[in-house]
């Protein structure tokens, strides 16, 4: 949630939706659903009104990978869109704003990231998680997470709109489902969104962290759609 009416997330993942069919859910921290199709007095629907995905956003054609990937459209260029509500969500202690980095906030390298979702356990996994999960990341340099993925045999794009994220042993990553979610760390005392989980080959593996679209890219494009 970026503002009263505006929802952030990865183009990839509306790419092929129509807008009537979309509603975004506030205050949800599971996904099963007792009769009145809510799991929580704080979860409320808001229909969305317009798809808006950023104009860059394109798939990477040529990409030498294999599937599966946490994306299923091998996409992580400007892999980042904006969802508009029909109506003003109502804040409460489970639903409110996320804070932004500044545009020249820098790249994050080292700090402690946490990505939340619903997403797959694990890549061998067939169901996906029914409670919000969350893992602890650590932000990678973007040289040196092109040289792991190369040292992999993986020439992933990875630029300066990229955030990488995870272990050179692997482990921990978002996973298939997780697309769209926050990629969040702590700055300055309070938790802004850095990334947005895009795109990465499988989950967890080594050499092979997950790939985010960095927020701060984009604070122009955000900010010419909504008031930061």
């Amino acid at each position: 949630i970026v503002d009263k009416r505006w929802i952030l997330t990865a183009a990839h993942c509306v790419r092929s939706q129509l807008v009537g069919n979309l509603a975004v859910r506030t205050g949800g921290h599971t996904l099963s659903r007792t009769q009145n199709g809510l799991s929580s007095h704080l979860e409320k629907d808001y229909q969305v009104e317009q798809i808006i995905m950023h104009d860059d956003f394109s798939r990477y054609d040529n990409l030498t990978v294999s599937q599966p990937l946490k994306s299923s459209t091998n996409t992580n260029n400007a892999d980042i869109a904006l969802l508009k509500l029909k109506h003003d969500i109502h804040w409460n202690d489970l639903a409110w704003p996320v804070c932004f980095p500044d545009r020249d906030a820098g790249n994050f390298s080292g700090h402690d990231a946490i990505v939340i979702g619903w997403g797959k356990l694990n890549e061998k996994s067939e169901e996906f998680s029914n409670e919000l999960q969350k893992v602890k990341l650590t932000i990678i340099d973007n040289k040196v997470c092109q040289n792991w993925f190369r040292q992999a045999g993986r020439d992933m794009p990875i630029d300066d709109r990229i955030i990488c994220a995870g272990f050179k042993h692997g482990g921990k990553d978002a996973c298939h489902g997780d697309s769209g979610g926050p990629l969040l760390s702590r700055i300055n005392g309070q938790y802004v969104v850095v990334g947005v989980v895009s795109t990465g080959i499988g989950c967890a593996r080594p050499l092979l962290p997950g790939l985010y679209s960095r927020v701060s890219s984009y604070i122009s494009w955000i900010g010419r759609h909504i008031t930061i």
